[in-house]
């Protein structure tokens, strides 16, 4: 019971969103417990990812054939923790999709495949 002495651990994606000048979704999605603190509904980083800007690059990371001279990461784990971040439901992220009608669209197209 160390959080009654005060203690407590500032999580990693917050030091990321917390960070003079801000950071990358590129940075993010590198973090371990990106995932975790999605599902816990991490106030400052569904602020970030129900971005406009942002959720229209986890869709393009979901919908978009990477190219083939590219790293692993884009290839594999941002496509992936892309679908993970929209499996959480989370309402600010969906709601963002639902507004803009190109970006609803395209989503569905990929679902309709």
């Amino acid at each position: 019971m160390f959080w009654q002495f005060g203690f407590s651990t500032v999580s990693p994606v917050d030091t990321l969103l917390g960070k003079e000048g801000g950071c990358t979704l590129a940075e993010l999605l590198a973090e371990d417990d990106l995932i975790q603190e999605c599902k816990s509904l991490n106030t400052k980083l569904v602020e970030y990812l129900a971005q406009p800007d942002v959720t229209r690059q986890l869709v393009r990371y979901l919908v978009d054939e990477p190219p083939a001279d590219t790293t692993e990461e884009l290839k594999f784990k941002f496509p992936y923790l892309a679908y993970e971040i929209f499996y959480c439901e989370v309402t600010e992220i969906v709601d963002t999709v639902v507004d803009d009608a190109e970006l609803l669209r395209t989503f569905v197209a990929f679902l309709d495949k």
